[in-house]
């Protein structure tokens, strides 16, 4: 059951879901760059939802592929 502070004061309660909400939506939207090894920039390919090691490294910022098991993804070289 609800305390009577939240029920006195639901504009307090919304502020506090919009900023969980928010701090949610942040998280999710981020890459996982804290996950990604060491590496020499052009080895790894960034796809949208995850990566893999470039085969053949290049370039920074030049188009790759990752295999996944829905099929290859396209990604960047980081």
């Amino acid at each position: 059951m609800a305390s009577a502070s939240c029920r006195a004061d639901p504009r307090g309660r919304l502020v506090r879901v919009l900023i969980a909400g928010l701090a949610l939506a942040s998280a999710l939207a981020a890459p996982a760059v804290a996950q990604v090894p060491d590496h020499v920039p052009g080895t790894i390919c960034f796809t949208e939802r995850f990566w893999c090691w470039a085969l053949p490294p290049g370039t920074p910022g030049a188009d790759c592929v990752c295999q996944s098991v829905a099929g290859p993804q396209k990604g960047k070289l980081g």
